[in-house]
C-alpha cells in the first residue's frame, strides 16, 4: 500500500498573507469586530490594534522576495478605508500618519456610487498591507449592488489582497451575518445586552455562562475588554485576552 500523506500546498493567490510576529497579535490579514456598548472604549481598541501590528515587524510573506525598501514601506499602510455613517468623522484621523492613502466614505456615498468602493485591482496585495474600518453601517439599508459590493471585500479581497477589516457595532445582533461568518477575532467590551453572549457564544466556541464569568471577575473597568480569537489553538493563553494584549489568565 502506497503511503499517502497530506502536503501542504500554499493558494497562489494569497501569497501576501502574513503570519504573526507574537502571540497576541493577529495575522495578517485579519478580520475584528468590536461589540459593546456606547462610551466603552471600541474605538480606542480598534485604533490601538491597527497601530500595534504596524508597530512591530512581521516576518516577510513566504515566497515573495522581501527587500530593504519592502520593509521600510511596510511601516505604514497602503490604503486605509472608513465606512461610516458620518463621511466627516475624525474619529480615525490618528490612523493618518500610518497610511499612504486615507478616505472616509460615508454611506450615502456608497448608496450613491458602489463603486466608491475599493476593489481588489486597487490594492498591491502582495507586499502592501491596507484596512478597511466599519462603524455601525446597516447593510440591510443598502441597495443591492453595495451589499454585493461589501460582500466582496469580507469574502475574496481581503484574503486575497492583503487588506484587514475591522468592524465596531454597539450591538452583535445588528451585525450582518456575512460579516459574522468571516470574523477571526472577537473584541467586546460591556455588552448593550447580556443576551448577546448566547449568540456570540455560539460564533467564538465558548458557553455563555464563561463570557459572563469572565466579564465578572476579569473585567474591572468600564473600558476593559475580553478578546476572543477561534483560530489559535484551544490550549493557547493567547486565545482569550483581556485589553487587547494580556491573555485572561497569567502564563506561568
Amino acid at each position: 500500500m502506497v503511503d499517502l500523506q497530506i502536503e501542504p500546498i500554499r493558494s497562489i493567490d494569497k501569497l501576501g498573507q502574513r503570519r504573526a510576529p507574537q502571540g497576541n497579535l493577529p495575522a495578517w490579514p485579519c478580520r475584528v469586530l468590536f461589540t459593546g456598548r456606547a462610551q466603552t472604549g471600541k474605538t480606542s481598541s480598534l485604533l490601538n490594534l491597527v497601530r500595534a501590528m504596524l508597530s512591530v515587524p512581521y516576518p516577510p510573506p513566504e515566497g515573495v522576495p522581501w527587500t530593504k525598501a519592502d520593509a521600510k514601506r511596510d511601516e505604514k499602510l497602503q490604503r486605509v478605508t472608513i465606512l461610516h455613517l458620518d463621511p466627516e468623522t475624525q474619529e480615525y484621523d490618528a490612523l493618518k500618519d500610518v497610511a499612504d492613502r486615507f478616505e472616509v466614505l460615508g454611506v450615502a456615498d456608497i448608496i450613491k456610487n458602489p463603486r466608491v468602493l475599493p476593489r481588489k485591482q486597487d490594492y498591491d496585495g502582495l507586499k502592501r498591507r491596507s484596512a478597511i474600518i466599519i462603524e455601525e453601517v446597516d447593510f440591510e439599508a443598502l441597495p443591492a449592488a453595495a451589499k454585493s459590493a461589501v460582500g466582496t471585500l469580507f469574502s475574496f479581497v481581503s484574503s486575497h489582497s492583503n487588506v484587514s477589516i475591522l468592524a465596531s457595532y454597539q450591538s452583535y445582533y445588528r451585525v450582518p451575518p456575512f460579516l459574522k461568518t468571516n470574523i477571526t477575532g472577537f473584541v467586546m467590551t460591556a455588552p448593550t445586552n447580556r443576551s448577546e453572549w448566547s449568540s456570540i457564544s455560539l460564533r467564538v466556541g465558548l458557553t455563555a455562562e464563561l463570557l459572563k464569568e469572565l466579564f465578572d471577575d476579569a473585567v474591572v473597568e468600564m473600558h476593559d475588554s475580553i478578546s476572543v480569537w477561534p483560530d489559535m489553538p484551544a490550549n493557547s493563553p493567547w486565545r482569550l485576552r483581556l485589553n487587547l494584549f494580556g491573555p485572561v489568565c497569567p502564563i506561568e
